[in-house]
């Protein structure tokens, strides 16, 4: 387990055995996730300040995409950007946002499609493009859902 005092430290953070069921999203497809949520140590920011302080954080994994009917898979890493927050009267703790679910680029969110099995990349971009926001919704519950394992919560 890490905290965010470890990523104010420069310490990479991850954690382990994510905390989610399988979740059937896009009709017939499942949602899973590799074991593990990082936290990128390049993109944490955090200032100190009378009211607390205020920054930022990315949370990323790797999803798995899978269509039990036709076998097809989809391997796509993502990120998320999350805004922290201080408690001025305790500066052990801190806040995220709920991150912004527009799913703009600029705003935070980032994903790739790095595999395929089953299915045509062109298919597979066309899926994930077509079904982005709710791919996003579930993949952003249950991050987090796992804030708590970085010493987070919203």
């Amino acid at each position: 387990m890490s905290s965010w005092n470890d990523i104010k430290n420069g310490h990479y953070g991850s954690t382990y055995n994510i905390d989610y069921d399988p979740i059937t999203i896009c009709g017939d497809w499942k949602l899973s996730f590799g074991a593990y949520l990082d936290e990128d140590p390049n993109l944490f920011w955090f200032e100190d300040d009378e009211e607390g302080g205020t920054g930022s954080t990315d949370i990323g994994a790797v999803a798995w995409l899978e269509n039990p009917i036709t076998g097809a898979e989809i391997r796509m890493p993502f990120g998320i950007n999350y805004s922290i927050f201080g408690n001025p009267e305790n500066p052990d703790e801190f806040y995220l946002s709920e991150p912004d679910r527009s799913l703009d680029h600029e705003a935070g969110i980032w994903w790739d499609i790095d595999e395929i099995s089953g299915i045509d990349i062109n298919e597979a971009r066309e899926f994930v493009d077509d079904n982005l926001q709710e791919i996003f919704d579930a993949i952003i519950d249950v991050v987090n859902k796992n804030l708590y394992k970085f010493g987070y919560e919203l």
